[in-house]
């Protein structure tokens, strides 16, 4: 487990933490084979690694403005999929479509981001 899922020994003082931990784990575990099987199943045969490398690039990115006003406006759009990503998505019967784009503009005059010349 500790290969594919990136955990590692967690030592805790009380049982309540431990058995937290170890239900996660199990719970991560499954899954991921639940994952791996459906995937397989569909005639994919990537290792975890290589699905969670593919879909790492597939992000919601934020970028912020300052207004002349001094508000923040905050523009949120989602990065379009790729095809190997697309592929991924179908072979799980995920959705994929992009969120909508959104705009927020903060009631407080505030500087979040630094001006550059």
């Amino acid at each position: 487990m500790k290969g594919n899922l990136g955990l590692c020994p967690n030592f805790h003082h009380d049982d309540i933490p431990t058995i937290a931990h170890v239900h996660i784990t199990v719970l991560a575990y499954h899954m991921l084979a639940g994952i791996l099987k459906k995937l397989r199943t569909a005639d994919v045969h990537y290792n975890w690694n290589t699905i969670r490398n593919i879909l790492a690039t597939h992000v919601r990115v934020t970028t912020t403005m300052n207004t002349e006003d001094g508000h923040v406006i905050d523009v949120r759009t989602c990065i379009t999929s790729t095809e190997k990503q697309y592929m991924i998505y179908n072979k799980l019967h995920i959705k994929h479509t992009s969120l909508e784009r959104k705009h927020m503009k903060s009631s407080v005059k505030t500087q979040r981001c630094s001006a550059e010349n």
